[in-house]
This record gives C-alpha cells, sequence and structure tokens, in this order.
C-alpha cells in the first residue's frame, strides 16, 4: 500500500517540481564585507584615458572585489555618490557618514594622464591602508589586467592570501555541426571573469584538451 501511495505521488508531483527553480542555500563562516568603490575622479589634461575606458575599468575593479570571496560591492546611490563627490582624493574620509551608508572599505580612484592612483582605507577600523599606483596604456586588453594585479595586491593586504582576478579559464566551446555533422568544440583561454578570450586549438574537431 506504501509502495502505491508513494508510486502515485511521484506520478502527481514529480513533474510540478521539476519546472520549479531549486534554490539551494550553502552555508559559509564568512560574513561578505561591504566595500564601496568610489566614481573616480580624472584630471583634464592631453593624453588621458578617455571616459569609456575608466568607466570599463573601474567595472573591472567593482567585478574583482565583487568576486573575491570577502567582499560585496555596494551600489552607487544619490547619497554615496554625492558623499564620495565631496570628498577630495587626498582628505580623509568622513567615517561615520560612510559607516552610517553600510561601507567597511572604500576604495578612492583619480586619474591623472595615463596613471591611475587608487586610495584605499578600513572605515571599520578608521585607518587608511596605503595608496596603489597603477601606469595605463589605454588598451583596454592589457589595461584590465593591471586592475586584476591590483584587486590581488588589495586582496594580500587586506587578507593575508592571494587573490583569483589574475587567474586565467580554460575551457572549451562547442558548435553545433549540420544536419550531418557531428558536434564540434575547440579549446579557449580568457581572464578568470571571461574578458580577453582566445582560441588556442584550430581542430575543427570535438577537443577536449589542449
Amino acid at each position: 500500500m506504501n509502495k502505491i501511495l508513494l508510486s502515485l505521488f511521484l506520478y502527481l508531483f514529480l513533474p510540478l517540481m521539476a519546472e520549479q527553480e531549486i534554490v539551494i542555500h550553502l552555508a559559509t563562516d564568512a560574513t561578505l564585507e561591504p566595500v564601496y568603490v568610489a566614481p573616480w575622479t580624472q584630471d583634464a589634461r592631453r593624453g588621458s584615458i578617455d571616459a569609456d575606458l575608466a568607466r570599463k575599468l573601474h567595472e573591472v575593479l567593482c567585478f574583482d572585489f565583487n568576486y573575491n570571496g570577502h567582499n560585496e560591492v555596494l551600489p552607487h546611490t544619490p547619497e554615496r555618490k554625492e558623499q564620495a563627490r565631496a570628498e577630495r582624493f587626498s582628505a580623509p574620509p568622513d567615517v561615520k557618514r560612510w559607516k552610517e551608508m553600510g561601507a567597511r572599505y572604500l576604495l578612492r580612484g583619480h586619474l591623472s594622464g595615463n596613471t591611475l592612483f587608487i586610495k584605499a582605507f578600513h572605515i571599520g577600523q578608521t585607518q587608511e591602508i596605503g595608496v596603489y599606483q597603477v601606469e595605463l596604456d589605454g588598451n583596454l586588453s592589457e589595461d584590465r589586467k593591471q586592475l586584476h594585479q591590483l584587486a590581488d595586491r588589495l586582496h594580500k593586504t587586506l587578507y593575508g592570501t592571494e587573490g583569483i582576478a589574475s587567474t586565467r579559464l580554460l575551457y572549451t566551446l562547442k558548435k553545433k555541426g549540420g544536419n550531418d555533422e557531428k558536434p564540434k568544440s575547440e579549446i579557449w583561454i580568457s581572464d578568470y571573469d571571461g574578458g580577453n578570450p582566445l582560441q588556442i586549438t584550430y581542430e575543427d574537431d570535438f577537443a577536449i584538451q589542449p
């Protein structure tokens, strides 16, 4: 009788369960620490990095901190953006105000010519962590590598362990064949965030390793 009831339950409800999104919550010992990556300021001078490239590099740094396993990047709000604009790059932050807005760390950025300066603050401990300098050449492919390295330097300073932002991904990219063709795949490599993808095999076949 029990087997019959179980079979009936699976028959009726398993199709419905299969259509629903399954969310698995994993326990973790660490709480992500909030960091605010303030909009970068920039000198208006010849040879400066253009605004579009600066925006993309800012996004790279935000991505790196969002996925380093220790931090979450706070979103831009009118209050946070206004506070960031009100504070000069070299001035100490208003610790009380940043705490009220939920920041444990604050990263300021300033572009002077082709040089990016990043100043990091530990809001929770009311101290400056340091100033970091990155030389850019205006090439997104190369400059994003510099930002990954910077993110790892900051990670090492904050947590004493190596970051993952400078690691690479090795993966296969599968293509469907025609009506009479078998599927094909090639090996690709990229930055860990999917940027700078590069095909490294040209076998015109089903490649599963370099």
